[in-house]
């Protein structure tokens, strides 16, 4: 806790601060279909770290959640020990990836200034979208777009 000692001088607790950072994603606030547990889970990453924030905040610790959107790194590719599909839907959002290092940068910048923090063009794009679509409709849209899709078609056992 901050006190302030006794003359002009201000105690070390008062210049100690912590931070807690979580890596969440920008899927976390939509509906991902052939990512069920993936979305879902980084949904449980974004609403654990505000509600954190709010319990740490008189113990001066910082809570920040990120969610960046398709990151720049060699997961897509290296395909995890066969364990992860390559997904065609997926293909152009990696042109707007950000790398890691660019994620790291914007992360200790927002520190003690927000809690949640969506980065990249395709986070920002989706945070409107989900903002002018009630999520009622776009999950309409979603269930009988699903069956077209090449995915669906090639990976039916992720359903």
């Amino acid at each position: 806790s901050a006190r302030v000692s006794s003359g002009p001088w201000l105690s070390l607790s008062f210049f100690l601060r912590a931070c807690v950072c979580f890596t969440s994603s920008a899927a976390h606030m939509f509906p991902a279909p052939m990512q069920t547990m993936y979305s879902s889970g980084k949904n449980f990453v974004s609403a654990f770290a505000a509600a954190l924030a709010i319990e740490c905040y008189n113990y001066g610790i910082d809570v920040t959640a990120i969610h960046p959107g398709p990151m720049a790194t060699n997961f897509y590719n290296a395909n995890v020990a066969g364990k992860v599909p390559k997904l065609d839907s997926f293909k152009p959002f990696l042109l707007m990836a950000q790398t890691p290092a660019q994620v790291a940068e914007i992360f200790l910048r927002a520190v003690g200034r927000v809690t949640w923090l969506d980065t990249g063009a395709f986070t920002i794009v989706m945070r409107v979208m989900m903002k002018l679509l009630e999520v009622n409709s776009m999950v309409a849209v979603m269930k009988r777009g699903l069956s077209l899709s090449s995915d669906f078609k090639k990976h039916k056992d992720l359903l």
